[in-house]
């Protein structure tokens, strides 16, 4: 009888840990946790951010509206924060695609290549101006 304690401190431990494991992993991340963490990161303001959502067309991909500030910014924290925002959504959705628009002309601002890198778009063209 000297091995029951031990065997019975080990089989609580394991039940312990296999608790602790299960809860861990019960909840994995998922488009709402990818749109709520690109929504409240810190590149909300300073890109310009206005809107985020799963295109409804298309639930794989993720439109990410952009206004003034988006110009305003350095174009390396524009292609940073692009950048961010695809790895991010890629984590809940792996073939997953996001459209950085803008958010009145709704022209694409970002295009990606296959390494994920974001490449900045000149800006929307505006009715009646000449560009310099």
């Amino acid at each position: 009888m000297k091995h029951a304690l031990p065997l019975a401190a080990a089989a609580l431990l394991g039940s312990v840990l296999l608790g602790a494991a299960v809860a861990a992993g019960a909840h994995s991340p998922g488009p709402g946790d990818a749109i709520a963490e690109i929504r409240g990161g810190e590149a909300h303001e300073p890109v310009g951010l206005r809107a985020v959502a799963r295109s409804p067309e298309l639930p794989r991909m993720l439109v990410v509206r952009v206004g003034p500030g988006w110009e305003s910014a350095s174009a390396a924290r524009r292609r940073e924060v692009a950048t961010r925002w695809r790895a991010t959504w890629r984590r809940v959705e792996p073939n997953g695609i996001v459209a950085v628009v803008d958010d009145e002309s709704l022209e694409s601002r970002v295009s990606y290549d296959r390494q994920g890198r974001a490449h900045l778009k000149d800006p929307p063209r505006v009715a009646g101006s000449v560009r310099e």
